[in-house]
């Protein structure tokens, strides 16, 4: 249990650097760089929140092992432990497009700010873009995601 508190500890500071990077150095600086910042904090977030979860499980014996891959973690997560979290939709949503902004990062050679928002270019064509406004979302669907799970596990 002691490891799922960590995660919880490590998704809480996570997120506290992404909600200040969006309330309060966003507004001042105005810099599209720092809304992909912004979601790939979200995304470390919601994956240690997702890890607690998985390892809470692990520590109850419900499920067997944890798995190393994202993927496989997320699938394993989204097909059994959802329900029984009572994680919404909305949620899983979140952490989907979340995980696809880190990979579009990472696959896509090109990357660009336009009109305050951030664009990622592959194969002729924007795969993905993250503005202010959704990474606001991201950020309310992730503080309701902790808290959720931080009451849970208590």
């Amino acid at each position: 249990m002691e490891r799922v508190q960590r995660f919880i500890e490590e998704a809480k500071e996570t997120f506290k650097s992404a909600d200040h990077l969006t309330y309060m150095t966003y507004p001042m600086l105005r810099e599209p760089k720092l809304i992909y910042s912004i979601a790939e904090k979200l995304y470390v977030a919601n994956s240690r929140i997702m890890d607690a979860i998985l390892y809470h499980e692990h520590a109850q014996k419900t499920i067997s092992v944890v798995p190393v891959e994202f993927e496989t973690r997320f699938n394993l997560f989204k097909g059994e432990l959802t329900k029984k979290h009572k994680v919404s939709n909305e949620t899983i949503q979140t952490i989907s497009d979340l995980y696809e902004l880190v990979q579009a990062n990472r696959n896509c050679p090109i990357a660009f700010p336009k009109n305050e928002s951030y664009n990622f270019y592959c194969n002729n064509s924007i795969k993905k873009t993250i503005t202010i406004e959704l990474a606001k979302k991201y950020l309310n669907m992730t503080r309701q995601f902790i808290k959720q799970t931080e009451n849970t596990q208590k």
